[in-house]
């Protein structure tokens, strides 16, 4: 079952909301990138690939996201975005089963984090650009003026 049947009371901090949605998102990434991260480390455990290597490789493919996007190639970021979910989850697995844990895996996390924000800076981003050239002007100015006086 996805969703819990104890109820919390709602904080004013909204902290039951971002424990909510921690849930969510790892229930729904062991039950569709596990299966795959599964079968795709049986085959990688195999080989002499590094978890560095997949730590490389999946950023390349997160930063293609981010070109992607930036670009307004939605549907191609998208796309590099769920791949890129998927190979996040491989490299720890991977550096867990053949057993070359590091100090430095860890900052691994703060690499995705990155990552997956420049999305939404990227999204942001195209989204202005298509606005049309007198509404950008005006922004820009609007955006000069706050950042002076404030």
């Amino acid at each position: 079952m996805f969703f819990s049947a104890a109820r919390a009371e709602p904080s004013r901090s909204g902290a039951r909301d971002s424990r909510f949605r921690a849930k969510w998102n790892t229930r729904l990434a062991a039950y569709i990138h596990g299966p795959i991260e599964a079968a795709i480390i049986s085959l990688l455990c195999k080989t002499r690939i590094t978890p560095n290597q997949i730590t490389i490789g999946g950023f390349i493919i997160g930063c293609s996201a981010t070109a992607a996007f930036a670009l307004g190639r939605v549907g191609v970021g998208i796309l590099a975005a769920l791949i890129f979910g998927i190979v996040d989850g491989l490299d720890g697995k991977l550096a867990r089963v053949k057993i070359e844990t590091t100090k430095h895996g860890k900052w691994e996390h703060h690499l995705d984090y990155f990552i997956e924000n420049s999305w939404w800076a990227a999204i942001a981003f195209t989204l202005w650009r298509r606005r049309p050239i007198s509404e950008r002007v005006l922004f820009s100015r609007f955006a000069h003026r706050v950042a002076t006086t404030g």
